[in-house]
C-alpha cells in the first residue's frame, strides 16, 4: 500500500455528515464514494433456475400469476410461499411450504379467496405486539362482478393473520381506490382525467421500510393523457404503465399514489414498467423493477435494478439484472420479472416470474429460483494496479467491521480523519491484510473500532485484484 503521510482533504457532497448504523453498506451507486481511482464497476447477475420451482395453470401448481410472496420463517424453521393461484376469476392466495427454499411439499392449499393480483405479505415476527395481525397481505381485487371500468368496489386492499394461513379481510376495501371512472378508456375523448394519475393498478409490492418506520408500496400506474410518454402501448391503447408510490403507518391509510419510475429520452422503444419489489438492504432500499416491452415480439420483460436513498426518490439501472432466458423454447424466455429477494447464509435466493412465451399468454406463467452472492449486486473492481475507494466523511459507533469481498490479491482498509490523515493504529500498515473470498472477511488494526466513536471518520479501501461489494458493521 502506499504511505501514510496523508493526502489533501476531501469535500464532501453530503451537507452533513453521514451516520452509519450497524448493517450491511453496498456500493451499488456513488452514496458511499467521495473518491475513486482504478476501479471499475460491475453489476454481477444471478444464476437462474434450469426449470422453474413452481408451475404454471396446467401443472398441479396452478401458478397463474408469478406475483408473490417468499419468506423464511424460523419459528416453523420452513420456507413459506404465498403466489396467485388459479381461480374462475382471476386468482386466488395458494400457499406452499419448503425445508430449503427450492423443493416443495404439495399439493398448493388455496389460503385465501381474492378474485385479483397479488398476494404482497410481510412477517411482522413472532415477537410482534399484536399477534392477530402479524401477517399482514396486500393486493389487487375488484370486490363486485360488473366490468371493471365500471367498478366502485376495486383497487389496493389488504386482509390480516396470526399464522398466515387464516385470513381476514380488511372490512373496509379497497384502501386505495384503482380509479378506473377515470381513465381514457371510459372518457368519450379517451383523454381521461388528471385523477387517473393517482390510480393505484393491478400489481402490488409492499415493505416495511425500517428507516422510515412506516409500510411501503408499489403499485401500476398509468399515463396521463395516454400519449405523455409518446406512443401507447401496443397491449393497451390509452396509455402506458408507470410505477407509483405510496406510505402507510398502519397498513390501512395509505397515501395517495405518487409517481416515481415513469420513461425517459433515453429509453427504447414503447418502455413500460410492470411494478417493483422494494426491499430495505441497511440504510439502503433496492427496487427489483420490472421493464416491459410489449413492443418487441410477443411482449418481452426483464428486471433492472432501482435505489433510494431517501425513501422517495428512485434512481434506475438501464442494465438487465436478470434477463429473460436467451435460450427459445426455456420456461422464461420470454418474462423474467424478480418478485422476492431473501438472504440465505451467504446467497442470496431471487425469486422469480417467467414466462415461456410473452405478456399476454397466460398459460405458461410459472415461479422460480436466481441465486447472488449475499449483497453481491454490485462490486467495485481492481486489476494489478492500486485501487482505492475513499466515503465521505461519517460517523460511526461500531465495535467491529467486516468486508465482503474476492480477493485474489490483497485489500486493506484504513481510516482517515476528515483532513485526509490517517488516525494512529488505523494505518494501512496497521490493518492486517485481507485474501481470500468471503463475504464477511474481518477487518482487524492495531487499535480498536471503538475507539473513534464521535469522530468524523473516512474509510478508505485499497485493492489489488479484488472485488469489493460491501462492508458491514456491528454494534
Amino acid at each position: 500500500m502506499a504511505d501514510d503521510n496523508g493526502s489533501a482533504g476531501i469535500s464532501s457532497t453530503h451537507s452533513t455528515p453521514l451516520v452509519l448504523n450497524s448493517g450491511p453498506h453496498l456500493f451499488i451507486d456513488d452514496y458511499l464514494v467521495a473518491q475513486s481511482s482504478n476501479l471499475t464497476y460491475t453489476l454481477h447477475h444471478p444464476t437462474r433456475s434450469a426449470a422453474p420451482i413452481i408451475g404454471g395453470i396446467s401443472t398441479p401448481d396452478k401458478c397463474a400469476q408469478p406475483y408473490f410472496t417468499v419468506i423464511y420463517d424460523e419459528g416453523m424453521k420452513r420456507y413459506r410461499i404465498w403466489y396467485g393461484i388459479a381461480s374462475e376469476q382471476r386468482s386466488d392466495v395458494g400457499y406452499l411450504e419448503s425445508t430449503d427454499g427450492k423443493n416443495w411439499v404439495r399439493p398448493p392449499r388455496v389460503v385465501m379467496v381474492m378474485n385479483g393480483y397479488g398476494p404482497s405479505i410481510i412477517d411482522e415476527g413472532p415477537r410482534y405486539s399484536h399477534p392477530a395481525t402479524r401477517f399482514k397481505l396486500a393486493y389487487w381485487a375488484q370486490l363486485d362482478s360488473v366490468r371493471y371500468t365500471e367498478s366502485r368496489a376495486i383497487g389496493m386492499c389488504v386482509a390480516f393473520s396470526s399464522d398466515g394461513i387464516n385470513w381476514t379481510q380488511y372490512s373496509a376495501n379497497p384502501v386505495l381506490p384503482d380509479l378506473w371512472q377515470y381513465s381514457p378508456e371510459v372518457d368519450p375523448l379517451h383523454i381521461g382525467d388528471p385523477r387517473w394519475k393517482q390510480t393505484a393498478g393491478d400489481i402490488v409490492d409492499v415493505t416495511w421500510d425500517p428507516l422510515r418506520q412506516r409500510y411501503l408500496a408499489c403499485v401500476k400506474s398509468y399515463t396521463q393523457p395516454p400519449t405523455e410518454f409518446g406512443p401507447v402501448s401496443r397491449t393497451y391503447e390509452y396509455g402506458r404503465r408507470l410505477v407509483s408510490q405510496t406510505t402507510s403507518k398502519d397498513f390501512v391509510h395509505w397515501t395517495t399514489p405518487r409517481r416515481i419510475i415513469v420513461p425517459d429520452e433515453q429509453d427504447e422503444g414503447e418502455t413500460e414498467f410492470y411494478g417493483m419489489a422494494p426491499k430495505p438492504r441497511g440504510d439502503l432500499l433496492i427496487g427489483f423493477l420490472r421493464v416491459l416491452r410489449d413492443d418487441v415480439e410477443d411482449g418481452i420483460g426483464y428486471t433492472v435494478l432501482a435505489t433510494s436513498r431517501d425513501g422517495e426518490t428512485w434512481v434506475r439501472q438501464r442494465e438487465p439484472f436478470l434477463d429473460r432466458n436467451p435460450e427459445p423454447g426455456t420456461w422464461d424466455h420470454g418474462m423474467a420479472w424478480i418478485g422476492e429477494c431473501i438472504t440465505v447464509g451467504d446467497e442470496e435466493f431471487l425469486y422469480y416470474g417467467g414466462y415461456a412465451k410473452g405478456h399476454k399468454f397466460y398459460s405458461d406463467r410459472s415461479i422460480g429460483l436466481s441465486t447472488l452472492r449475499k449483497n453481491g449486486f454490485v462490486s467495485r473492481d481492481a486489476g494489478s494496479q492500486l485501487g482505492r475507494l475513499r466515503t465521505p466523511p461519517v460517523l460511526i459507533a461500531a465495535k467491529k467491521m467486516t468486508v465482503n469481498a474476492k480477493v485474489d490479491g490483497e485489500l486493506r482498509v484504513r481510516l482517515l480523519d476528515r483532513a485526509g490523515k490517517p488516525y494512529r493504529g488505523f494505518t494501512w500498515q496497521d490493518c492486517a491484510p485481507i485474501r481470500g473470498d468471503a463475504t464477511a472477511h474481518p477487518v482487524i488494526w492495531q487499535s480498536s473500532l471503538a475507539e473513534l466513536h464521535g469522530k468524523l471518520v473516512q474509510l478508505e479501501f485499497g485493492l489489488r485484484k479484488a472485488q469489493l461489494y460491501s462492508f458491514e458493521l456491528y454494534n
